[in-house]
């Protein structure tokens, strides 16, 4: 007699393929969740350095308008506290005076070079600014501050 295969031996192998199929699925699906959680957090710390470098920076900003408004004194010290979030602290000291005089002019003026850090934190993100900047005067006068030089800029 002639049998015919009926494919009993086969029932099982559609079940295996079916399940293999769901396990590639859910890894690739776990792995792009994964991927876009993780670009979520990265972007979510660049804004919050971000913040603190722009914190620091308005710190020196201020740092250098409230120094000459206050005559260039020897040191300086102040911290800021924009809302609960931003807090920024500015220390800073003269570091030397220079006199220079205007072509033999009996008139002279002096510089004097400070030196400004300004750490900012923001959200448990920290950054530090140091910048060295010369202010010119005449007399007991600062020159105007936004006529100060910046000689050096440096961030950490």
């Amino acid at each position: 007699m002639i049998s015919k295969k009926t494919g009993l031996d086969e029932d099982g192998n559609l079940m295996i393929m079916v399940l293999m199929v769901f396990l590639l699925i859910s890894v690739l699906v776990t792995a792009v969740i994964s991927v876009a959680s993780m670009e979520n957090k990265i972007s979510h710390y660049a804004l919050n350095e971000q913040q603190a470098q722009q914190s620091a920076d308005a710190g020196v900003e201020w740092a250098i308008e409230e120094i000459w408004q206050q005559g260039l004194p020897q040191v300086f010290r102040a911290q800021l506290a924009i809302g609960e979030m931003i807090k920024t602290d500015v220390n800073s000291t003269a570091r030397e005076f220079l006199e220079m005089r205007n072509n033999g002019n009996s008139k002279s003026q002096q510089k004097c070079r400070y030196q400004f850090t300004a750490k900012s934190d923001y959200c448990g993100v920290k950054k530090e600014v140091t910048v060295e900047i010369v202010y010119t005067y005449s007399g007991v006068m600062p020159v105007d501050y936004e006529q100060a030089e910046i000689m050096s800029y440096k961030t950490n």
